[in-house]
């Protein structure tokens, strides 16, 4: 018997019978449904023929007809069966509609044996998967021993609508942490399972409002999975037993704040970071319009306490090149080479120390030569502190064609200085050292350190070693200091 809001499966495809009757088309011998399909590229209409609408649907064009009599058209059947079809095998399900009579009562016959055999197989289970099996009743679960190994159970892409049911079912699984319900659409709530830790509930298409009513079923999570339910906003309240929440392939505008300690958000439609602390250690943007490096510099304002960070695929690094996306954001952000407070990993990677601080560099370089955004404040203080850098304009004020050039010896006594013009050559600097000292050309090196920052490690040292290179392609910029450093002989 089918009704109304019955979940049904045709080909693959899942769907809610929305109206149950006749259509002038069909005659008055044929039953027609009804249905709303989850995916509205299977759909044909509005629910309407002609003139007439016969249901109504929440997706345009989700809607179409099916003949009662189609026989690839598949109806909710009962988790019992299905476990048992999977895990003792057909043979046994056949038995169990033999039945014994033991006085004036009747019971089901299975055979002792095969019983046996049954029910050590399920009890023996840590894991059920009984995914798009079209489950959407519990069925009579006595028939099931009790399955206290079982921690992991996929119910995944069935029919279930009902968290009564859902209950009934884990009622035999008295050790049960994670649940699997993917592409289920529950509207009956109220039910609740205190065991279940961790939660799949993507692709279920549940309102946020129905989110709130899910969630108070499982009061003990700890991980929620609610992606691809085209979510426009998260402000729910939940257990403060919740540590992770993915809510990736949504439509949020704005990251929420939320105080758990993993936060996937990828997929989503932001440009916003949130003004305020979070606890989040993990949090995954990738693939989001951010178009604005000062919300990029947010990231380090609202989660002070980040140590994971995926943020590629967005926007505003389209035309950077992975190299320089690295870069901008090592630079940007507080980063570590070992865990602690700061990032460690980004989009994947685990950062190593030469990595992070070539990227400092860099970036003070940039931004001291006005060639980027300007960092946060916090940043930049960070910046001059661990470099030891002097406060200063972070762009130089230099004549439009020339700069000014100050040569010194290693131990950074003063040669010479002199102005040169954008276009001279390295070569034409190597000229007038030789001038100076009277060394020739091939005799000695010279080399700078990019904004002034020396290392002990010489890890900023730059050689200009390019002779027909001109002054402005090599990086330096106005009052630089290049050094000179003779051969050994």
């Amino acid at each position: 018997m089918v009704d109304l809001l019955d979940r049904v499966e045709l080909d693959g495809a899942f769907g809610t019978v929305k109206y149950i009757g006749s259509l002038p088309n069909w005659g008055d011998g044929v039953t027609a449904y009804g249905i709303e399909w989850d995916d509205p590229q299977r759909g044909k209409n509005n629910g309407t023929l002609g003139n007439t609408r016969y249901f109504s649907v929440d997706k345009p064009n989700s809607g179409s007809f099916v003949k009662a009599s189609n026989k690839r058209l598949r109806f909710g059947r009962l988790f019992v069966k299905a476990v048992l079809e999977k895990y003792a095998g057909d043979e046994n399900v056949l038995a169990l509609k033999r039945e014994i009579v033991f006085g004036s009562k009747k019971v089901e016959s299975i055979g002792f044996e095969r019983l046996n055999r049954q029910q050590a197989t399920l009890e023996a289970l840590e894991s059920v998967s009984c995914e798009k099996t079209m489950v959407q009743f519990a069925g009579d679960v006595e028939k099931l021993p009790l399955m206290e190994k079982v921690k992991h159970l996929d119910l995944s892409y069935n029919l279930l609508v009902d968290m009564g049911e859902l209950k009934k079912i884990t009622e035999k699984m008295p050790r049960l942490r994670s649940l699997n319900l993917n592409g289920s659409q529950l509207r009956t709530f109220g039910a609740q399972i205190v065991l279940v830790e961790e939660l799949d509930a993507a692709s279920c298409g549940i309102s946020e409002e129905n989110l709130g009513k899910l969630l108070r079923c499982f009061p003990n999570l700890r991980r929620l999975c609610f992606a691809g339910n085209k979510l426009r906003s998260f402000k729910i309240e939940f257990s403060a037993s919740l540590r992770s929440i993915d809510l990736s392939y949504n439509e949020l505008l704005e990251l929420p704040v939320l105080p758990v300690e993993e936060l996937s958000a990828a997929n989503n439609q932001i440009t916003r970071l949130p003004r305020r602390a979070s606890p989040t250690r993990i949090l995954d943007l990738r693939d989001n319009p951010i178009l604005s490096w000062k919300e990029i510099d947010m990231v380090a304002e609202s989660f002070p306490d980040l140590e994971e960070l995926r943020i590629d695929g967005c926007k505003l690094f389209d035309k950077l090149s992975i190299d320089e996306m690295t870069a901008m954001l090592v630079g940007r952000l507080l980063c570590l080479s070992h865990r602690g407070q700061g990032i460690s990993k980004l989009n994947g990677s685990d950062l190593l120390a030469d990595e992070i601080r070539n990227s400092e560099l860099y970036i003070v370089s940039k931004a001291q030569k006005g060639q980027i955004d300007l960092l946060s404040q916090n940043r930049w203080e960070q910046l001059l502190k661990k470099y030891n850098l002097e406060r200063k304009a972070t762009t130089l004020q230099r004549h439009p064609d020339r700069f000014l050039v100050t040569m010194r010896t290693l131990s950074g006594d003063l040669m010479f200085s002199r102005v040169f013009l954008l276009t001279n050559t390295v070569l034409r600097l190597k000229g007038i050292v030789t001038r100076h000292t009277g060394v020739p050309v091939h005799r000695f090196n010279l080399y700078y350190y990019p904004s002034d920052i020396r290392l002990d490690d010489d890890v900023s040292k730059t050689i200009l070693d390019d002779d027909i290179a001109t002054l402005a392609s090599t990086g330096l910029d106005n009052e630089c200091r290049i050094y000179y450093e003779p051969h050994m002989i």
